[in-house]
């Protein structure tokens, strides 16, 4: 019985969501989540003045396309090697 019960409440619930869909409410809804996507906008162009351009890659400098994460971890470790090697050798710019 408590199973019919419970189909009977969900019946009674059903007209109540369809009422609720085409109320005020949720077409307030939609506006104040229209208002925070603009404001996120904003708060975007203006954090974005403050902030430090990030110069873009074009053309692309190093590899960009890997054949797995192995061949992917393997040209991170080969280029950290290279700096470390790079930052080891002094430059001598007197001569």
């Amino acid at each position: 019985m408590a199973s019919i019960a419970l189909v009977n409440q969900h019946a009674e619930l059903h007209p109540m969501a369809i009422t609720y869909t085409f109320t005020p409410v949720p077409i307030n809804d939609c506006n104040i989540i229209a208002v925070h996507v603009y404001t996120l906008h904003d708060f975007r162009m203006k954090a974005g003045s403050v902030l430090p351009n990030i110069p873009k890659n074009d053309p692309p400098q190093s590899r960009t396309e890997f054949e797995g994460l192995t061949d992917l971890l393997q040209y991170i470790i080969t280029e950290d090697e290279k700096k470390k090697e790079a930052r080891k050798t002094p430059h001598d710019s007197t001569t």
